[in-house]
């Protein structure tokens, strides 16, 4: 297994990194890395598929607690808000981040595959008791919960 990523910044964009051609990716396993206000989920090759599904999604919450189901005490969910019954969720553990918001500021998610950048989104960040959450923003109590606002609208990139 490729025993450190590398990942090299200009700002809140990759310049260049590893993990496209490391064992994480080739085992379908995706990667958060935070930077300059940016949160960046990098998405293997075989895990594109669902990209198409995201062109209606408005924002993305980023939900972090435990998950019990798997006994793992800190994990992420991303869920990909569209309003509809059935809106795209990743899960992840904390392993597969380098850092992670705070809650302070805005931040926005990208999406990046080999190619480079594809989307952006606005994130909001809750903390919550277990994960899977699986609920919308509204559905949420707003006390004790931080949010990420962000001025950022969705954008494709070619």
């Amino acid at each position: 297994m490729t025993p450190i990523l590398e990942i090299i910044n200009n700002g809140p964009d990759l310049l260049r990194t590893n993990f496209f051609d490391s064992e994480y990716a080739e085992n379908g396993y995706y990667y958060l890395s935070t930077y300059a206000g940016c949160v960046r989920l990098l998405i293997p090759g075989n895990q594109k598929g669902p990209l198409k599904e995201l062109k209606d999604v408005s924002y993305v919450i980023l939900f972090r607690g435990p998950c019990v189901q798997r006994g793992v005490s800190d994990a992420i969910e991303l869920l990909f808000e569209d309003f509809s019954d059935s809106s795209y969720a990743i899960h992840m553990t904390i392993q597969q981040c380098d850092m992670l918001p705070d809650g302070e500021g805005e931040w926005i998610l990208a999406l990046w595959v080999r190619s480079g950048k594809k989307m952006e989104f606005p994130l909001k960040y809750r903390k919550v008791d277990e994960t899977p959450c699986l609920k919308s923003w509204m559905e949420m109590p707003e006390s004790g919960y931080y949010q990420i606002h962000s001025r950022y609208s969705i954008s494709e990139i070619p």
